[in-house]
């Protein structure tokens, strides 16, 4: 559906709000001179408002005094940071609160560099605090009997040292929440953020291992840009871990949130902790995550993790889940990844005493589905981390479709006492895609009977794992015995034996030539480590040669021995050349012949060659 036409639809419901109720609304301008005393401002027709800070207190004097709902807070100029921009702790407002520009096409700038609270605080005061005047921007109120809706629209918010929304309070624990004072639904639409590092931090004051989700609901659509990790806020309960962009506790999440040239080096981008998620589109680009996760995920219940487009990023982590609160809770993921690198180094390995793992996914201690997956890798990456970490978990993984997402990871599955269900999914780029210990794995048959995809290798490098077939509901155990010997060849016990060298089978190859009745006979022998013997015989010249060649896996040495017949007696001559020449080794047997072996083995025709030339000369020196 539209996005313009959801926000429209939006803006019809509002209206209808504003003429059934007793509607008030606020206007704020920096740009002109304060002409009143107080809060005295913003309503009919007295001056705007020339500060953030006193259109609070306005906005608390008519829901305290006149029950007044909804309230409009209209921003009419740029907030150029040379004043504070806050509005102040709105919790006594029991209302429906909205903030924005009256322009949508061309929203207002609200510089926070001269700001050091919060944009917009709910903050629940402790017990002891007593009740301050309605004037008082932190005074409380009597418990709401309305639940509070905080809508923010068409605004940019940039400088921000500061986040810009904080609700903190006593939070629903109760399933059938009884207590309005502790509903609220904060809607955060057309909304810019740049050159900041926190954007919502939403945590509550009691202490409670559940929260009802459905009394802190957010529907978050931002697009942040140029974002860093904040130097100086740290995390709630912390003293040393810094403060995340977006930081939620016990709440009910759906955000569209677009990200892009961003250093989110320090913290995760999202810390999600025992909240219900429902992503939806996002586009992520051009941002170092470095070693912590894009999204973290504690004791939460994930819907979906939604629609995301993931281009030029650095990052170790996805998505790390750490305890999931569901059993078999659709994930549905469509992601297009391209161009993602991982950190060459890690200069930390922890965020709040969670441990990283070197993972693009890391899933810890749940039950979960991973189903109609679809993984568009636009291009090849190479990097040394797992696709997919699993611990102490129950797993389904299923594509739906994918062009793999397994291309350049060190291993595509990384399991540890888990039991693992794989439909759909392509292993065969990995020689050993699934590792890890103590799991079982349950392989589609589909899998297991495609040969193009499907390898015995598969079983490799799991330790203590069983493996299960299954075809819809039938299961049966595969025998995987002989992977021991597959996968571990020089862990296989063999008899103990003593090789006794043997000399490497020589090959004679002899040719005679005659082409005339004077014959010339030419006598070719080639000693090479085959087993090929072949004779060829031919007639050519009345000349007799004899030529012996010597083959080594290093060097060929040829020596010849040319005799001419003439009526004249003469000399024989001998020619011996060496040329290096490059050749693979070639082996028959179990020994193969070294090349100064086989030089060797032209001596003796060279010493009698050498004794013959020498009696020639003794025989023509006699008798001259």
């Amino acid at each position: 559906m539209n996005k313009n036409f959801l926000f429209t639809l939006f803006l019809v419901f509002v209206n209808v709000i504003f003429v059934a109720s007793q509607r008030v609304n606020i206007s704020v301008d920096y740009s002109i001179n304060k002409g009143y005393s107080n809060s005295q401002c913003g309503v009919d027709t007295e001056p705007a408002c020339t500060s953030l800070e006193d259109a609070g207190n306005r906005a608390i004097l008519e829901s305290v005094e006149n029950n007044a709902t909804p309230i409009l807070i209209y921003i009419l100029s740029n907030i150029n940071g040379s004043a504070p921009a806050s509005l102040g702790n709105l919790y006594s407002v029991c209302a429906f609160i909205q903030i924005l520009s009256p322009n949508a096409s061309n929203p207002f700038t609200i510089d926070g560099s001269n700001t050091d609270q919060p944009f917009l605080t709910i903050e629940e005061p402790s017990e002891q605090q007593t009740t301050s005047s309605t004037s008082s921007s932190s005074s409380s109120s009597p418990t709401c009997l309305i639940q509070r809706k905080i809508y923010i629209s068409n605004l940019k918010f940039t400088n921000w040292k500061q986040t810009l929304i904080k609700i903190h309070i006593n939070q629903e624990t109760k399933e059938t929440p009884t207590d309005q004072s502790k509903s609220i639904i904060l809607q955060v639409f057309r909304t810019e953020v740049s050159y900041s590092s926190s954007i919502l931090l939403i945590y509550p004051k009691n202490q409670n291992e559940y929260y009802n989700y459905n009394s802190i609901a957010i529907l978050a659509m931002i697009t942040a840009k140029y974002m860093t990790s904040s130097p100086n806020l740290l995390a709630p309960n912390s003293i040393d871990e810094l403060l995340p962009p977006l930081y939620i506790v016990g709440a009910a999440v759906q955000d569209q949130i677009y990200l892009e040239n961003s250093n989110i080096s320090l913290t995760p981008f999202f810390y999600i902790e025992k909240c219900l998620w429902k992503g939806g589109i996002r586009n992520i680009s051009n941002n170092i995550f470095s070693c912590n996760p894009y999204m973290f995920f504690v004791k939460s219940h994930m819907f979906s993790i939604g629609m995301i487009s993931f281009f030029n990023n650095e990052v170790m982590t996805y998505i790390y889940i750490l305890e999931q609160q569901a059993d078999f809770v659709a994930i549905t993921p469509v992601a297009d990844l391209a161009n993602i690198s991982t950190p060459t180094y890690c200069h930390k390995n922890k965020y709040l005493n969670h441990q990283y793992y070197n993972s693009f996914t890391v899933f810890i201690r749940g039950n979960s589905t991973f189903s109609d997956l679809y993984f568009n890798m636009l291009s090849y990456y190479k990097s040394n981390i797992d696709f997919f970490y699993a611990q102490d978990s129950n797993i389904n993984f299923e594509f739906a479709a994918t062009y793999p997402p397994n291309r350049g990871y060190a291993n595509l599955f990384k399991i540890i006492n888990c039991t693992l269900r794989i439909y759909n999914v392509d292993m065969s780029v990995y020689q050993f895609p699934i590792v890890g210990s103590n799991s079982s794995v349950y392989l589609d048959s589909y899998y297991l009977n495609n040969t193009l995809i499907f390898k015995n290798e598969t079983f490799c490098n799991c330790s203590d794992c069983l493996y299960y077939e299954y075809l819809n509901s039938n299961i049966k155990r595969i025998d995987t015995s002989f992977r021991y010997s597959l996968c571990n060849p020089k862990l296989t016990p063999t008899p103990s034996t003593t090789t006794t060298p043997t000399p490497s089978t020589t090959t004679t190859s002899t040719s005679t030539t005659i082409t005339d009745p004077t014959a010339t006979t030419t006598t070719t022998t080639t000693l090479i480590p085959t087993s090929t013997t072949s004779t060829t015989t031919s007639t050519t010249s009345t000349t007799t040669t004899t030529t012996t060649t010597i083959i080594t896996t290093t060097a060929a040495t040829t020596m010849t021995a040319t005799t001419a017949a003439t009526t004249t007696t003469s000399i024989p001559t001998t020619s011996i050349t060496t040329s290096d020449i490059t050749t693979s080794p070639i082996q028959t047997g179990s020994h193969s012949t070294s090349s100064a072996e086989k030089i060797s083995m032209a001596e003796p025709t060279s010493k009698r060659t050498s004794i013959m030339v020498l009696f020639i000369v003794v025989i023509v020196f006699i008798f001259m």
